[in-house]
């Protein structure tokens, strides 16, 4: 066998025709991946209108604050118009003021924070309650309809004439005859 063209061998068949085979693949200088399958993305479910938005921190509160004195600021400078700052610089600077906080301007952010948070449980304990009484009232109706239902399932009349039932019954009792004696002998 002879090397006819990099990566493939020259094979003879047995009937004088040849043919290239693949050789086996040459080693890789980086590691082999591993296949992983892919997990389906869960979609969560959105959160209602209604509900209460959640706390900020005591950092968030402070980006806010900060966010809005320094585009105040770039504007009374009177940066370019179309000239815009990143986020990513925008963050650096706002987190580097907040490590430069004083104590006392920490304080006031934690109890703004702290504020936001009892807001929070204040308005999901009324959400919550308002969510209960809706449940509760939706079960009540949905129970009233079922009552409704089989009062008029009840009341309804048969369209049959009693004379067809009869003949029904004496069919169904005679199939339930017909299999009883089977399963009888079965068992003995």
């Amino acid at each position: 066998m002879s090397s006819h063209a990099e990566g493939t061998e020259v094979a003879g068949l047995g009937n004088g025709v040849a043919a290239r085979k693949p050789m086996a693949p040459l080693p890789s200088k980086r590691p082999a991946k591993e296949v992983t399958k892919k997990k389906p993305r869960q979609f969560r479910s959105r959160k209602p209108k209604d509900m209460p938005r959640r706390p900020l921190s005591a950092y968030n509160i402070f980006f806010k604050e900060e966010r809005a004195r320094l585009l105040a600021e770039r504007q009374a400078l009177g940066a370019a118009a179309g000239e815009k700052i990143g986020f990513e610089k925008m963050a650096k600077t706002i987190g580097k003021r907040w490590k430069e906080l004083s104590a006392e301007e920490l304080g006031r952010f934690k109890l703004l924070a702290k504020d936001d948070t009892e807001r929070y449980r204040r308005e999901m304990d009324a959400y919550n309650h308002d969510l209960a009484m809706k449940g509760r009232r939706d079960r009540e109706e949905l129970s009233r309809k079922r009552m409704k239902k089989l009062q008029c399932n009840r009341n309804r009349k048969l369209d049959c004439p009693p004379s067809v039932l009869l003949q029904i019954f004496q069919l169904l009792l005679l199939l339930c005859l017909l299999k009883l004696p089977s399963t009888i002998c079965l068992t003995t």
